[in-house]
């Protein structure tokens, strides 16, 4: 283990106090602030956490499911795990993100983006399945008899089609995280927030700058219009502190040894790879203040991947996994309309999307995330 820094700095933890603070303030309406990042559709909608958007289209440009394609495959995650949120193995033996019986999953998974053996608990590898299993079973010519097979209940036929038909009447193939937000509002009395009446500054605080930290409900990080990540509510302190810390720096630009000549206590004018992962690590209390190289996270923390942080790196590249999105320096796997756009530090939508340069990584994790 190398250098790990368990003790949490003053500023930090703060910024770990507020953030707990606000989650508990906001509870159920955690929702309903900062930028809208909730799905298009009637009031009430389950919200399709941004980094998934990229996923459903780009499965249902590869099987042909035509523009309504993405908005069935979101509805039949949202009814099987709540997006990834509910994956425990069904009475039937169902496993992973889109809840595929293990016969079928041998027949349809599919390794996306990565080598090694597809992962029905890997989002790309399990809406790629989802996507081929609909298609061969009629879609899009024939939607319900399609989801007919997925699950043999008219009543899974009816709950899917209206959960698409929600997402699909008033959004298109705009992604989430492109929506605008709406003008600030503030409500009295026991109204709250809709989904079309926000109150940004009612759930914003401020990190060691001027960046404000927004909380997403659930254990995904989401990805907001202008390129921050809003931590999610049910992540651990170190976990949300690290997400607040890599928004400090997604402005800055790529430069190969940028970041690695000062301490991790102030913010650089550009990053490389390694100083870009050092910061968001030291900003969640899980490194010192002196930036690593890439050699050296290929030693960091212990073995293998984690629940919440894993740490990807061998001597020429590294990035980051937290909380269900990417931190990297490369611009690699953007999203069109992502922001910001080029190179340097910015989270991106799939968790593990530098692995598809074929390179071998050491994983890594910090000890208990």
């Amino acid at each position: 283990m190398r250098r790990l820094w368990l003790a949490i700095p003053a500023m930090l933890l703060l910024l770990v106090i507020l953030i707990v603070g606000l989650a508990v303030v906001v509870g159920g309406s955690a929702a309903q602030c900062g930028p809208d990042y909730t799905a298009y559709g009637p009031a009430g909608s389950t919200p399709i956490p941004s980094q998934l958007i990229p996923i459903y289209e780009q499965a249902a440009a590869k099987y042909n499911l035509g523009p309504e394609g993405w908005g069935y495959l979101a509805a039949i995650n949202e009814v099987e795990t709540d997006f990834g949120r509910n994956m425990s193995t069904s009475s039937a033996g169902a496993i992973g993100w889109m809840q595929f019986e293990p016969g079928t999953w041998q027949r349809y998974g599919q390794a996306v983006n990565h080598t090694g053996p597809p992962n029905p608990y890997d989002p790309w590898d399990a809406i790629f399945a989802a996507g081929d299993y609909l298609s061969a079973s009629g879609a899009p010519g024939d939607w319900p008899a399609a989801i007919y097979t997925y699950n043999h209940a008219s009543w899974y036929v009816d709950k899917v089609t209206q959960l698409a038909q929600q997402y699909l009447g008033a959004g298109g193939t705009t992604y989430v995280s492109d929506v605008t937000p709406a003008p600030a509002q503030t409500t009295t009395g026991a109204t709250s927030p809709t989904s079309t009446e926000r109150d940004p500054t009612s759930c914003q605080e401020t990190t060691r700058g001027s960046e404000p930290v927004y909380i997403a409900p659930g254990a995904q990080a989401v990805i907001l219009r202008d390129g921050q990540a809003a931590v999610p509510a049910d992540a651990p302190a170190q976990v949300q502190a690290a997400i607040a810390a890599g928004n400090q720096i997604i402005d800055t630009p790529y430069l190969y040894g940028g970041g690695h000549s000062q301490p991790l206590t102030t913010i650089a004018a550009s990053y490389d790879c390694s100083s870009a992962v050092s910061f968001l690590l030291h900003g969640g209390g899980l490194l010192s203040d002196q930036p690593e190289g890439s050699t050296e996270l290929e030693s960091y923390g212990d073995p293998g991947p984690g629940q919440w942080i894993t740490v990807y790196a061998n001597p020429t590249h590294t990035f980051v996994a937290i909380a269900g999105v990417e931190f990297d320096t490369s611009a690699s796997g953007n999203p069109p309309t992502w922001q910001p756009p080029g190179s340097g530090p910015r989270w991106r939508p799939n968790p593990t999307g530098n692995l598809h340069d074929g390179l071998v990584y050491a994983v890594r994790h910090p000890p208990g995330l």
